[in-house]
């Protein structure tokens, strides 16, 4: 760090009136480089949010010096720190008490110049910095510490799902750096929240299976809610529930309303509803249920198909008191809405209004979504009109009424529709942007869905994510445009993002149809890493099991036994088997049609 840089730490301050200060972790918390001059040269990727903590940040630095004791804190409130401000030129460390009428100049250590640049790096997701600077903080010898890692782990927590690659550096510099976050309660929460946002299943699988031997346990019960969530995830029912009893039976902490939550929505997850009811009537007297166990359970009857179990838990609702809110009747509107019953909708809205519960975009996007489930795209179009009198620039109405649209293939309306979009200056979500794309594709302006892609983080203000992608993949592949839907498969990696399943299922679909066998078995092999030793496809993603089926009876077809034994037996290799293929499937079907 330069004598005209100043680098702080956006996390360096606690909004409380407590400061904890520890002898290691001094210089990580409050890791500030001084500057001799009063001038900083400040970093572009440094965001204003962290600019407005330098003032503040130089009081608390300066306050700090007058404590001597590294053992002991100073409870020092915020107004008095403001009042010690100083210039960074009179920033001094002192060896006793007499040090303020003889001042020495601070500098900060070797190890404190990386562990600035880490704190003022990761605040804004800029994760290259921070690898840079543990890199070279190891090649000088200084390790990384727990709570350096578990700051790494939280803001990794918050990143874009595309930054994948990102925690698997950061679990790489914790075995380089023998951090155990097993036995480290904060630090395992942290891994276990990144490790979900992120889907990593195969990681979760794996800290789940170490974490069984409960005895030896001794974890907050937020961790216990992190582990629940991993469970549910990773479709590990039985851990999940011996984690419940757990905590319920044995463990010295008792549960609370997230430990509660999380183990009702992992139930509901699971398609384990009724389970999830059981649950909720025995601990509904012991545990204080607030509107998010409810909407939970809405969640569940939603996810289940009975509309009329979640009416019914309104009526309960309301017995018990429960003040009613408009995240509860959103829910109970998802589960009207997904069959098209606008009769209870109507009435769910007249309860809310009457309820005083004021109705936001994701109310009117239910109520279009119900009526396009009916078909009465002329109510959807009403609804979206008197959005655009209340709140124009919100695109939840706008989404329901593309996908209903594209869905029902009402080109014309999708169109008009896409005109609103830019008369009324919505703003686009990433899944409005994916909805563009597939109807410009659909209207074979694939130009147009290419230029909108590319050009969105430019003229949007958003980053296309890798989703939108493979709906660029997808359209092109529906239209039989296999070139364009190559080059924007080759597009996604070459920009550092690794394409879903859907994008892979969707290309190697259209080179089994367009009869390019060899081209989509290159594909697969190259996704399970048989050619080229890397697996390409996310831990838990597999193929379709009918886009395998099909590339081997095209091999069949065309009398290539070989080639399809070959790869019928790679797939076995690697945990894929395919009981049968599609011809078999194919013979029955005419055997049946023909006796009948």
């Amino acid at each position: 760090v330069s004598s005209q840089e100043l680098l702080v730490s956006s996390g360096s301050i606690q909004r409380n009136s407590r400061i904890k200060c520890y002898k290691e972790t001094m210089e990580t918390i409050l890791a500030v480089s001084l500057c001799q001059e009063c001038s900083y040269e400040v970093p572009v990727w440094l965001t204003r949010e962290s600019l407005e903590l330098v003032l503040l940040s130089i009081a608390v630095f300066a306050a700090l010096q007058y404590v001597r004791s590294s053992d002991r804190i100073r409870k020092t409130s915020r107004k008095g720190l403001e009042k010690q401000r100083l210039p960074a030129s009179h920033l001094h460390s002192h060896r006793d008490s007499d040090a303020l009428t003889h001042p020495t100049p601070y500098h900060l250590t070797p190890r404190g110049r990386h562990i600035s640049l880490i704190y003022a790096a990761g605040p804004v997701g800029n994760f290259q910095k921070i690898w840079q600077a543990i890199d070279a903080m190891e090649q000088e010898g200084f390790s990384l510490d727990r709570y350096t890692a578990c700051r790494i782990m939280k803001w990794l927590r918050h990143s874009e799902q595309e930054s994948g690659r990102d925690l698997q550096r950061a679990f790489a510099h914790l075995e380089r750096n023998r951090i155990d976050y097993l036995t480290d309660d904060v630090l395992l929460r942290a891994v276990l929240e990144a490790c979900i946002h992120h889907k990593e299943l195969h990681r979760l699988d794996d800290i789940l299976s170490k974490m069984q031997s409960w005895p030896d346990l001794k974890l907050s019960v937020d961790t216990y809610a992190s582990l629940i969530r991993a469970c549910s995830v990773t479709k590990r029912m039985n851990l999940c529930w011996k984690f419940w009893e757990y905590i319920t039976t044995e463990a010295d902490v008792q549960p609370n309303e997230l430990v509660f939550a999380c183990m009702l929505d992992a139930l509901v997850c699971n398609a384990q509803t009724d389970e999830a009811v059981s649950l909720f009537r025995s601990w509904k007297e012991q545990m204080a249920c607030s509107f998010v166990i409810y909407s939970t359970l809405i969640k569940g009857f939603q996810r289940a198909h009975q509309p009329f179990r979640a009416l019914e838990m309104r009526r309960e609702m309301r017995q018990d008191g429960v003040t009613m809110n408009t995240v509860i009747y959103n829910g109970l509107l998802d589960t009207q809405a997904r069959i098209g019953a606008t009769r209870e909708m109507e009435e769910i809205v007249a309860a809310m209004l009457e309820d005083g519960c004021e109705m936001d975009p994701i109310t009117y996007s239910l109520v279009a979504k119900g009526y396009c489930v009916a078909g009465n795209l002329d109510m959807a179009v009403e609804v979206l009109r008197a959005t655009q009198q209340i709140i124009p620039n919100d695109c939840a109405v706008y989404n329901q009424l593309l996908d209903c649209c594209l869905k029902q293939n009402r080109l014309d309306l999708a169109i008009q529709v896409r005109s609103d979009l830019v008369k009324y200056k919505v703003i686009l979500s990433q899944f409005t942007l994916g909805m563009l794309v597939r109807l410009n594709c659909r209207c074979n302006e694939f130009h147009a869905a290419f230029e909108l892609v590319r050009t969105s983080e430019e003229k949007l203000g958003m980053k296309a994510s890798v989703q939108v992608w493979g709906d660029l993949v997808m359209g092109c592949v529906k239209a039989m445009d296999i070139p364009r839907a190559q080059m924007a498969f080759d597009e996604i990696r070459s920009r550092g993002m690794s394409p879903d399943i859907k994008a892979w299922n969707s290309l190697v679909s259209g080179y089994v149809r367009t009869a390019r066998l060899q081209t989509a078995l290159g594909l697969v092999r190259k996704a399970y890493g048989v050619v080229g030793g890397q697996r390409l496809l996310a831990d838990g993603e597999a193929f379709d099991a009918e886009v395998l089926q099909k590339l081997v009876h095209g091999f069949r077809k065309r009398h290539r036994d070989a080639w399809a034994n070959s790869l019928e037996k790679q797939l076995c290799s690697i945990g894929m088997p395919l009981s049968e293929h599609p011809s078999s499937s194919i013979r029955k079907g005419r055997r049946s049609s023909s006796q009948q």
